[in-house]
């Protein structure tokens, strides 16, 4: 197989991520359990850092709207009301017959176009 499948194969069992090898994945695992037992502590302040909360990882869509214009003047809807949240490593199937909006959906996605109402965001950023 070519490099490009591989890379796929490994970012859709990744979750979007490539996995690293078994010697760096057991190393990374060994510096969180120290951070875990030691918390930095900031010597000019003497107090314990706080970590970070962790970032919800998704893609949402909420109360998207997508239409077009037609040769009459007015408008044609392509998808109406779609609310929907994919979280990182889901799979997700888009299925549907010819013209229901499943191309529509996937530009709004890869931010080719954008909805005409309604908000996407990526990691809880527009």
């Amino acid at each position: 197989m070519s490099n490009y499948v591989l890379d796929l194969i490994h970012r859709s069992i990744g979750g979007g991520r490539v996995l690293p090898e078994h010697e760096e994945l057991s190393e990374r695992a060994k510096d969180k359990s120290q951070l875990d037992k030691h918390p930095a502590v900031d010597p000019g302040l003497g107090i314990a850092q706080a970590h970070a909360p962790a970032r919800k990882e998704s893609i949402c869509l909420s109360g998207v709207f997508r239409s077009y214009a037609n040769s009459r003047g007015s408008f044609t809807p392509a998808l109406q009301n779609i609310d929907l949240e994919i979280e990182q490593g889901e799979f997700v199937c888009i299925v549907g017959p010819s013209g229901c909006g499943k191309s529509t959906l996937l530009h709004l996605l890869a931010g080719l176009d954008r909805p005409t109402t309604g908000e996407i965001t990526v990691d809880g950023a527009p």
